[in-house]
């Protein structure tokens, strides 16, 4: 079972970043089935900010179980990013698939063409290099908050992107469908204002509707094989978005 969580479109298409700093935040996150809303597990994601080396460092972790017939499979997940204001990225992931497991070392230098993956599974040890002109940006990107407003509604962004654990690039589209009110699962109070996001790609997995809020960050989303839900009581998201004057 594969789980891209791209945690919506709406986030960098390009590099370099910016040099102003995007605050540091923390988002939890329920891991639903489609159907019920007993949680079956975790996602969560952190990002700050390192003045001392002017970078940002990324991480996050999976952990969530599915049943088979009468057996019950689990799965884990874990990474490092690191991105650099001089355009560098590196980054290190393991990933055990019910008793598969996989560890992932990417690295692009600041004035590199190739970003270079060593691979680490029970194939042994392997090497691929992906040329930068290939894709837009990685699935990392997607970590960082952009601010939505009524203003993006009926606006479509294309990207290639990179899938970090596996090399393959995929063709993804995102179209900003509205503003909209949303009752969530277990949570009695409605959020309000609420930016709808539908993302396509030439991959059944890419395809998710996903609401994020006016600072950017996502809060609910429905994709083909399961559902994030933030968990806000365990989650730091200051806000990012300006009262225009």
């Amino acid at each position: 079972m594969k789980m891209y969580f791209l945690s919506a479109l709406v986030a960098l298409i390009a590099l370099p970043l910016q040099a102003q700093p995007v605050k540091d935040y923390r988002a939890v996150y329920h891991i639903l089935p489609l159907q019920g809303e007993t949680p079956i597990g975790e996602y969560r994601v952190t990002q700050r900010w390192d003045q001392q080396h002017k970078r940002y460092v990324q991480q996050a972790s999976i952990a969530f179980s599915w049943k088979v017939l009468f057996s019950t499979r689990h799965y884990q997940y874990q990474d490092e990013v690191i991105y650099g204001l001089d355009n560098s990225l590196s980054y290190t992931l393991q990933e055990n698939n019910d008793g598969k497991s996989r560890t992932v070392q990417g690295e692009l230098p600041a004035q590199g063409a190739v970003l270079t993956l060593n691979i680490v599974d029970k194939q042994g040890n392997s090497r691929k290099t992906i040329d930068k002109t290939q894709f837009d940006l990685t699935l990392f990107a997607l970590r960082f908050p952009i601010p939505c407003s009524a203003q993006l509604t009926g606006t479509q962004r294309r990207a290639r992107m990179l899938i970090p654990i596996s090399g393959e690039v995929a063709f993804g589209l995102s179209r900003y469908v509205g503003i909209t009110d949303l009752r969530l699962p277990g949570v009695a109070e409605r959020f309000n204002d609420l930016c709808l996001i539908e993302s396509t790609g030439n991959n059944q997995e890419m395809n998710r509707h996903s609401w994020v809020n006016r600072d950017g960050y996502l809060v609910y989303e429905i994709s083909a094989n399961y559902r994030l839900l933030l968990v806000p009581e365990a989650s730091n998201l200051p806000s990012n978005h300006q009262e225009k004057p």
